[in-house]
């Protein structure tokens, strides 16, 4: 087991970052920062490791972090109809370029896209894709934006029509974006569409969807960022319920596993990857209050570090956040602890969980 220090961040109610150390498989708390005011939902951390970006209530804020303790500043907050930017309205998801050079914001109208200055890690304002707007439907209420590792592309999960998965292509000098191809939910597919996920080579495109009790997998065009269904893999297939209602996926840094979280069955599931074929296969489930397992009442999100690791979940029910050791081999996890909120709301309706390039600090 790695025992490198580990640090974990959740903003929380009244906006509090907190930083704990992960030493002796055990999570420590060390740190709490309040703004006073909003409910933070979702986070990233820019490729460099420079700075931490976070959604509120119509807003983004932008920290530096100290890439040797972890430990953030406030820099920025952008604000709905405040100075020119428009189209933040209740974000729901956020995402950063590869390189780092925009930020993108999925919103109840929307994307709002932003440029990123690598110095400062200050965001302006670029423009904003809205649904019902130039040409632009299907995109009310964006609960997930994946970008492509190449930057080519970016693949936006939508409520709209019961469940509709968008492809933008990307100008990666401006950040503008430009419709590329849309699959609407018909009745039979993607009923509510919730995360997704490209592997490294760009070669597959995996997507939780939620009302259908599955994960899809598509093939995807390296030269186009085109999706194509290939297969998929259902709570049936798999064997278990763990697999029902997929919130979320996330998929290790050398491609081999994934890992699915269920709000509805308080559970992770562990699933390998065929690197040639993108097939899926069920490993194992992990479920809230079986085994030991704590933490992961109603399961929001999970992230895998990007040394491989260790695998962490974030519970707004439980208060908690969880992390497991993981097989880099095998891809299986083993429960070490959990880190509830008890030092006084510091991971209370903890939504979100990242984790830092090099692995060693948790938001």
């Amino acid at each position: 087991m790695n025992m490198q220090s580990r640090s974990l961040g959740s903003f929380l109610v009244g906006m509090a970052m907190c930083i704990a150390s992960a030493q002796a498989q055990v999570l420590t708390f060390e740190q709490a920062v309040f703004d006073g005011f909003d409910l933070p939902e979702f986070m990233v951390v820019s490729p460099d490791g420079a700075h931490l970006y976070v959604t509120k209530n119509s807003s983004v804020s932008a920290l530096a972090r100290d890439t040797a303790t972890g430990k953030l500043i406030f820099v920025q907050e952008l604000r709905n109809n405040l100075f020119g930017v428009e189209g933040l309205s209740v974000p729901q998801s956020i995402a950063i370029s590869p390189g780092g050079e925009h930020v993108y914001v999925g919103t109840t109208l929307g994307i709002a896209i932003f440029s990123r200055d690598s110095l400062d890690g200050t965001l302006t304002y670029e423009g904003r894709l809205i649904d019902g707007e130039g040409g632009i439907s299907d995109l009310g209420n964006v609960i997930d934006i994946t970008i492509s590792p190449d930057g080519m592309n970016v693949y936006a999960a939508s409520t709209s029509n019961s469940g509709t998965f968008t492809r933008f292509n990307r100008n990666v000098i401006t950040g503008t974006l430009t419709f590329g191809q849309s699959i609407i939910n018909t009745g039979s597919n993607l009923p509510a569409p919730t995360a997704s996920v490209v592997s490294p080579d760009g070669e597959f495109l995996y997507l939780a969807v939620e009302g259908g009790n599955r994960i899809e997998v598509y093939d995807r065009d390296t030269s186009t960022g085109a999706i194509t269904f290939s297969s998929s893999l259902s709570s049936t297939d798999a064997g278990t319920t763990a697999l029902d209602s997929p919130e979320h996926l996330v998929m290790s840094a050398d491609g081999a596993h994934i890992y699915v979280v269920s709000d509805l069955r308080s559970a992770i599931v562990a699933l390998s990857r065929d690197t040639s074929t993108g097939a899926l296969t069920f490993l194992e489930a992990y479920t809230d209050g079986i085994g030991g397992v704590d933490g992961l009442f109603v399961v929001t999100r999970a992230a895998v570090s990007p040394d491989g690791s260790f695998v962490y979940t974030s519970s707004r029910s439980d208060d908690a956040v969880s992390f497991f050791d993981r097989d880099a081999s095998t891809g299986l996890l083993t429960y070490r602890a959990t880190l509830f909120d008890s030092l006084g709301d510091e991971l209370e309706q903890v939504r979100d969980v990242v984790v830092s390039p090099d692995s060693l600090h948790l938001y």
